[in-house]
């Protein structure tokens, strides 16, 4: 099922029951059976509305930071392993030719084996695994014949650590989740903040129950946001392989059309 369909799902979904619960409440809570709690209630919820409020803000931005750095890992891994075909250029024919193939098949791997894992399960794929060691190999068994060579050498060796630190940080991404305990906490703050909407003295009900509604739905929609984004390689906000795959297929035209 699409990503987008199931986030208005559930979006709808909470605000229809918090609409409902608002509707039912309404029959049992008049509003004049409710000005003696109005000042305690509406004290709490202030109270507790700024707690949750910023407490979710932070939660949002911490998984807005996590998920920027996902897509920074993706993109200094393809920088290094672009860095490293380019100065192969300075080495002999055999010696570019190895490096070059090396970091396009490396990449090619990257985009049709591991990526699927990672939008899975998670985690890392032994084909990626296996082609970065092939890399490794390669580059650190690069001839030092001259000043050029070993300088050259040198170079791919050191971008070639970069790549593998921001692979490692990918795939550390795609295993990454919050906490279940903060999981809860959030629910758990969300029914009660719709809960306390419940208690408003409001004599219109149909502006009662559109202001329940619009609010537990947005609640709703932060808490999608945030699953969304503490998960960058699933849907609805998926980081997909597409640019990346682009940046390796352009490498692969540079390569040909030099040799």
């Amino acid at each position: 099922m699409n990503g987008w369909i199931i986030v208005v799902a559930i979006v709808t979904l909470s605000a229809v029951l918090a609409g409902v619960g608002g509707w039912l409440s309404r029959r049992t809570l008049t509003p004049s059976s409710l000005t003696d709690a109005i000042p305690s209630a509406a004290a709490i919820f202030a109270t507790f509305g700024v707690i949750y409020g910023v407490i979710l803000g932070q939660v949002v931005v911490a998984a807005w930071q996590a998920y920027d750095d996902a897509e920074n890992a993706i993109a200094r891994e393809v920088d290094s392993l672009v860095s490293i075909a380019r100065l192969a250029d300075g080495l002999p024919a055999d010696d570019r030719m190895r490096v070059q193939q090396a970091s396009i098949a490396y990449g090619k791997t990257v985009v049709e084996q591991e990526w699927p894992v990672m939008a899975g399960p998670g985690g890392a794929s032994p084909e990626a695994g296996a082609a970065l060691t092939s890399l490794y190999r390669i580059v650190t068994a690069l001839p030092g014949d001259s000043p050029e060579a070993d300088a050259i050498a040198d170079a791919a060796l050191a971008e070639l650590d970069d790549l593998d630190d921001a692979r490692g940080d990918r795939i550390v991404a795609s295993t990454s989740s919050m906490p279940t305990l903060m999981w809860i906490a959030l629910i758990a703050g969300a029914i009660v903040s719709v809960a306390f909407t419940y208690l408003l003295a409001v004599e219109n009900g149909a502006l009662h129950l559109l202001m329940i509604v619009c609010f537990a739905g947005l609640i709703a929609l932060m808490l999608v946001l945030v699953l969304g984004l503490s998960q960058p390689f699933d849907p609805p906000l998926a980081i997909t392989s597409d640019s990346y795959a682009r940046r390796i297929d352009l490498l692969q035209n540079e390569v040909q059309g030099s040799q």
